[in-house]
């Protein structure tokens, strides 16, 4: 085996824990995000623009 099949061959294994990993950190930064806005009104119109209101 190369060493690019090889890496290949990591990359499909380690690909699904990735995405579940990755799909957790955006979930934790977006509930951080919301409570922060919630708390912050002024970041709340900065963040989404003046549409919102």
């Amino acid at each position: 085996m190369t060493l690019k099949e090889k890496i290949a061959e990591l990359s499909r294994e380690l690909r699904p824990m990735c995405y579940a990993k990755n799909r957790n950190l955006a979930s934790e930064i977006n509930s951080a995000l919301m409570k922060h806005l919630d708390e912050h009104p002024e970041d709340r119109k900065a963040w989404f623009g003046h549409h919102e209101d």
